[in-house]
C-alpha cells in the first residue's frame, strides 16, 4: 500500500492533473486501444501513475518533475491498454504482417466479441485479416453448425443460450457443439 500524500505532493498532483487528460487523449488517438477501454479508464490509470510519480520523484536525479510525471503517466496508460487487450502486442504484429498463428487454447481464452470490439482503421484491417483466416480454418475443419456456434460466440459475442434459441436447441447442446468444435480445431492445428 502506498503512503498518503504530503500537502506538497497533493498540491503537485493538483497542478499536474490536466496533464493526465492530455496524455490519455493523445495515447487513445495514437494507439487505438480495444473498444471497451474507455477514455475515463485511461484517465484513471494515468491519475494513479501521476500520484505514483509524485511520490517516487527524486529531484537529485536531475530530471524535472514534469518530465518524470509524463513518462509515468504514459506508462500507466499504456499498461492499462495492454492489460485489457485480449489479442496482445505480438498477436497484433502477426496480424499486421499477415502471418497470424493462433492456437485453440488462445481462441478458448478470448472473451466473447473480442474481434467485434476492435476499433480504428488499423484495428479494423487487423480484424478483417484475422476473421478471414479464422473463417477459412473453420470452413476447412468444422461442420456448418459447429462453425456457426464458434462464429456466433467468439465473433459476435452471443451467449450460449441465445445461440441455442437461434438454432432451436438447448444451451447444453450448444455447449456440447462448442466443445466438439474446439476439440476438432485443436486436432487440426496440432496436425498442421
Amino acid at each position: 500500500m502506498t503512503q498518503p500524500l504530503t500537502w506538497r505532493q497533493a498540491a503537485e498532483v493538483t497542478t499536474l492533473l490536466p496533464e493526465v487528460a492530455v496524455q490519455a487523449r493523445v495515447l487513445h488517438h495514437r494507439h487505438r486501444p480495444p473498444a471497451h477501454v474507455d477514455i475515463a479508464d485511461s484517465v484513471q490509470a494515468g491519475t494513479l501513475g501521476l500520484i505514483d510519480a509524485v511520490q517516487r520523484f527524486d529531484p537529485s536525479r536531475g530530471a524535472s518533475l514534469r518530465t518524470f510525471v509524463r513518462h509515468r503517466i504514459r506508462g500507466a496508460v499504456l499498461d492499462r491498454f495492454r492489460e485489457d487487450d485480449p489479442l496482445g502486442r505480438i498477436s497484433r504484429q502477426h496480424v499486421r504482417a499477415g502471418t497470424v498463428q493462433f492456437s485453440v487454447a488462445q481462441l478458448e481464452h478470448l472473451p466473447p466479441a473480442t474481434l467485434a470490439q476492435l476499433q480504428g482503421p488499423a484495428s479494423t484491417a487487423e480484424a478483417d485479416v484475422l476473421r478471414r483466416q479464422v473463417d477459412a480454418l473453420l470452413q476447412r475443419t468444422l461442420r456448418p453448425r459447429e462453425a456457426f456456434v464458434i462464429r456466433a460466440h467468439f465473433f459476435d459475442g452471443q451467449p450460449l443460450h441465445a445461440i441455442g434459441a437461434s438454432l432451436g436447441v438447448s444451451q447444453g447442446r450448444v455447449s456440447h457443439l462448442k466443445a466438439r468444435a474446439l476439440r476438432r480445431l485443436r486436432l487440426a492445428l496440432e496436425a498442421a
